[in-house]
């Protein structure tokens, strides 16, 4: 049966009063065909996530106003192993209390997660510079320690995929306690393990958004820039960061950056509205200010702030960006490569290439397929 997960907005709301709304919907689950399984509940943001199995999302809405009137603010299908590996749990926890003589098991669990995006180097690239044997051997030990370090820190892996791990962690200070570890024990072990670390943070669902759709969406807008070495933070975490930086954390405050709202905010415009138009290889300032309803100035202005690029280079990165994960999945000839990604000929697509990346793209083929294949 399909799994939903429903918002609830419920400021001023206790935990026992949740509770008792959890208790009425198993006694009318069977009537819609559902199965109240458990939820999550933050008394500070007066907000309730359950989690039910469900014929639909009209059973879910039917079966809360029947138990109790509480109709979601929002339900959206969810996966259960993402629901376990973001919240770390898919019953109720093992710390509720039981009340004698009833039903209710009340406890608060807050289902908002700090999110750790790690990005590893190119190892491809690596093998160019380092020679494939090299390559592999870092790249073997990232992978292997990078698992090890977050558990120690009580980090859950959500996801693997192409040198890009996601991580999420119910306490903010032993994420950044983790983060400066694999910041610092990479370096050490090589100048060629530096990472893109962003750390943001939200709940499983906001309006007109999946399951933590928001919060990655975030994280995802602030790993393009060329930015390497120190942690970025987003802004949303700025004041408990800064807490943690002014007390526990405090030797480490060079190493960590905050980003600023209107940073991120520009970034993340940036970043859509590039998703949307990279492959038109017609785009230029012009266009590209247009579509961002800025000036060209304006545009330019932020641009060189925020990122510390013009605007023609970040979309030439942005599209190199693209083009490298093409050629890496080897489904197109480089040519393809190159006008999908908006260059106007295949000559101009490998000069920017090798010009950014000391190879060219038969090269990086090249090395793309000894190291992975080893």
């Amino acid at each position: 049966m399909p799994l939903f997960m429903d918002l609830h907005i419920i400021p001023g709301a206790k935990a026992e009063d949740v509770a008792e709304a959890h208790v009425k919907d198993l006694y009318c689950q069977d009537e819609y065909g559902c199965k109240a399984i458990t939820y999550w509940f933050d008394e500070e943001r007066g907000k309730a996530f359950c989690l039910i199995e469900a014929p639909d999302e009209a059973a879910v809405n039917e079966l809360h106003k029947k138990a109790h009137g509480l109709i979601p603010n929002q339900v959206v299908p969810v996966d259960p192993s993402l629901v376990e590996s973001f919240l770390g749990r898919l019953t109720d926890p093992a710390d509720a209390v039981a009340v004698e003589g009833s039903e209710l098991k009340i406890f608060e669990d807050s289902a908002y997660r700090y999110l750790m995006y790690v990005k590893l180097p190119d190892f491809n690239l690596l093998a160019g510079q380092y020679g494939r044997d090299e390559a592999r051997l870092l790249e073997d030990y990232a992978y292997d320690s990078l698992n090890n370090f977050a558990g120690t820190f009580e980090g859950r892996r959500v996801m693997l995929k192409q040198g890009q791990f996601l991580y999420s962690f119910v306490a903010l200070e032993k994420l950044l306690e983790c983060a400066l570890q694999i910041r610092n024990t990479y370096l050490q072990k090589s100048p060629a393990l530096e990472l893109k670390i962003i750390v943001g943070g939200g709940e499983p669902l906001t309006p007109d958004s999946g399951f933590f759709e928001k919060a990655f969406s975030t994280i995802r807008s602030l790993s393009y820039p060329a930015f390497r070495g120190n942690i970025l933070v987003s802004s949303e975490l700025g004041r408990a960061t800064k807490g943690l930086l002014h007390s526990r954390l405090k030797e480490h405050s060079e190493l960590i950056e905050i980003i600023s709202a209107d940073r991120e905010a520009f970034l993340s415009k940036l970043v859509q509205t590039l998703e949307a138009s990279y492959m038109n290889p017609e785009l230029d300032v012009g266009l590209l200010s247009a579509r961002m309803n800025y000036s060209n100035s304006k545009l330019y202005r932020m641009c060189r702030e925020y990122t510390g690029m013009s605007p023609n280079r970040f979309v030439r990165v942005f599209r190199l960006y693209k083009a490298k994960k093409l050629l890496r999945d080897d489904l197109l000839s480089i040519s393809e490569v190159g006008f999908k990604c908006g260059f106007n000929t295949p000559s101009y697509f490998t000069r920017c290439f090798l010009q950014s990346y000391g190879m060219n793209p038969t090269d990086y083929i090249l090395s793309s397929s000894t190291v992975n294949d080893m």
